[in-house]
């Protein structure tokens, strides 16, 4: 494999306390080895013996983007810092591979991780040295997946169920967000 990595990054205190970066990036990857992936992104102990398994042959990767971080850190009790960042990930895919055949697709995909907006908001209260209280809030936009839905078909020598794949990476789950205390 091979990647070649474009960062600009600009950099300026406002004030003593107070700091503003913004920065781009580009990151392209070739002659990429395989990736092996569950389609279903369960989290699983052992992946490999899962049988929605595949091997994803990708011709290269694209990722970029740009942050905006601003930084407020003073002389007493408060701070904070916030980020937002406006990214994505497409990977040129050649083929998949499962147990069930070889999908040609020669297609440009999202990336497994592509999340186009992502938001922090971070602050910290420190009412005393042996005390520290902080908040801490994420939001994302969802992650691309390979929708899988269950077929049924009645007769009457029984019923018959059965898994049909969507378009690879062909829907977003829903945007994300969460809150440490």
């Amino acid at each position: 494999e091979r990647a070649e990595h474009r960062v600009v990054s600009l950099e300026r205190y406002l004030d003593p306390d107070t700091q503003l970066r913004v920065e781009a990036y580009w990151k392209k990857t070739v002659d990429q080895r395989p990736a092996y992936r569950n389609i279903r992104h369960d989290i699983e102990l052992f992946p490999e013996l899962i049988d929605d398994r595949v091997r994803v042959d990708l011709q290269q990767t694209k990722a970029r983007g740009v942050e905006f971080y601003v930084r407020r850190d003073r002389p007493g009790p408060v701070t904070w810092w916030a980020s937002y960042s406006r990214a994505r990930v497409r990977e040129q895919v050649t083929s998949v591979v499962s147990q069930y055949g070889r999908l040609s697709l020669h297609r440009s995909l999202p990336g497994p991780y592509d999340q186009r907006h992502t938001l922090y908001l971070d602050a910290n209260y420190r009412p005393s040295p042996h005390w520290n209280l902080n908040l801490a809030w994420q939001y994302r936009t969802g992650w691309p997946y390979t929708e899988v839905v269950l077929r049924h078909d009645a007769s009457p020598q029984g019923a018959r169920y059965w898994t049909e794949w969507g378009s690879p990476q062909g829907a977003r789950l829903p945007p994300f967000h969460r809150l440490d205390v």
